[in-house]
């Protein structure tokens, strides 16, 4: 039994609180840094440091002035795309903790791109793109369905697709605004089934403990626009033979950034028994798949073995394969333009609705959807079959009106 530690976790958000009570459970002080003074995360936290949890530098002025820094035995963050910040955390506090080098790779897609290509890992074609210019000189010399996105953005934002010439001109000045370096990069778009895996890391090699498929069924109503519905756990397409390609492909990226211990997502694209890596996240994911999904359907606790890594403890690693315990199906709300006028219809308390969350309120003026943080809700139910799961979460959706004017 570990003696009690403290654990500083770079995310006080609602998807954070779950975590804290994970870490509380196991007998440790939990510190929480977020740059919401009224983060949910706050009331449960022993201590509470009050910085931007995306600025590494204002979080390193918030620990110089910080009196118990010296008690922190580990640093972890959740659903937070900032493992730059906990990188340079950890080295400031002498903690272990994945390296500025690592942290840059994951966040920085374009140098991403570069590391894994010389690596012949096998990603989609692409080129960065500075200029509107430099975007024609492309569509013209390689005819292609493309996706422009910004090298440095985070939840979908600022990615468009683009399908031929005239359409650059938007989709440039659409993605350009959401860059801070005023960098793009752009990915021919490879047709297939999009699979979000999550693997636990430790000694150097990926352990997956989670595979998702992801739904994209509002693309071509959604279109320029890439826009995400959820999506269903386990993947319809696991099989031992799959974990097993995902867990060489995650070690080797694990090997080619120097990235030893934690957790590790991917954004993957199954085409023709083929997996490509679009993206890779050093960090413990999102949309309650890290917290929720994977405890419930495969009885992995991801989040408390990944603490232990933190703390400097042994994990417990998942089974190979992966047992299925229940299946998971989460899905989006979306409404169209227009204010608010009323609200019904939203799910009575049921057993099977793990999680229900409405972001919009009676009053609010809703704008055309360009990415998923735009959602206007999300349900997320787990039962014991696929069918049941999926169509749970769209009666669900389904039953929550909107009157708009």
């Amino acid at each position: 039994v570990s003696f009690m530690k403290t654990l500083l976790i770079l995310c006080g958000g609602s998807e954070a609180v779950e975590a804290i009570k994970i870490a509380k459970s196991m007998g440790h002080n939990v510190f929480v840094c977020d740059g919401n003074i009224n983060a949910p995360g706050k009331k449960l936290a022993d201590q509470f440091i009050h910085a931007s949890i995306y600025h590494p530098e204002e979080i390193l002025e918030a620990l110089e002035r910080f009196e118990d820094k010296n008690l922190v035995n580990g640093i972890i963050t959740v659903a937070a795309d900032n493992p730059l910040s906990v990188s340079k955390a950890a080295k400031y506090l002498g903690l272990n903790s994945l390296t500025e080098r690592a942290a840059t790779l994951s966040t920085n897609k374009l140098k991403m791109k570069d590391v894994l290509k010389k690596s012949n890992i096998l990603i989609p074609w692409y080129k960065g793109i500075n200029s509107l210019e430099e975007l024609k000189k492309v569509l013209n010399s390689r005819p292609s369905d493309y996706v422009l996105k910004p090298i440095d953005s985070r939840g979908s934002r600022g990615v468009i697709r683009i399908n031929n010439i005239l359409e650059c001109e938007n989709a440039f000045e659409y993605a350009i605004k959401y860059s801070d370096k005023g960098e793009l990069i752009l990915e021919e778009w490879i047709d297939g089934h999009q699979l979000s895996s999550e693997s636990i890391v430790f000694n150097k090699k990926a352990h997956i403990c989670g595979l998702a498929d992801r739904n994209y069924d509002r693309l071509e109503e959604l279109y320029p626009f890439v826009v995400e519905d959820g999506g269903e756990t386990p993947s319809r397409f696991s099989s031992p033979e799959l974990e097993n390609k995902i867990d060489k492909l995650m070690t080797s990226i694990c090997e080619i950034i120097g990235f030893e211990e934690g957790s590790i997502k991917g954004d993957l694209i199954l085409s023709d028994d083929e997996i490509y890596l679009v993206e890779f996240a050093t960090r413990l994911s999102g949309g309650s798949f890290s917290t929720f999904t994977i405890p419930q359907v495969y009885g992995y606790d991801l989040i408390k073995n990944v603490i232990k890594i933190s703390l400097g403890e042994k994990p417990n690693l998942p089974p190979k394969p992966l047992e299925v315990k229940k299946y998971q199906c989460n899905r989006f709300c979306f409404i169209p333009e227009g204010i608010i006028q009323k609200i019904s219809g939203l799910p009575s308390p049921d057993k099977n609705i793990i999680d229900f969350q409405l972001y919009v309120n009676e009053g609010d003026s809703i704008k055309k959807i360009t990415n998923h943080t735009m959602r206007a809700g999300t349900v997320l139910t787990v039962t014991s079959s696929p069918e049941k799961s999926l169509n749970l979460a769209i009666q669900t959706i389904k039953d929550i009106k909107f009157e708009m004017r």
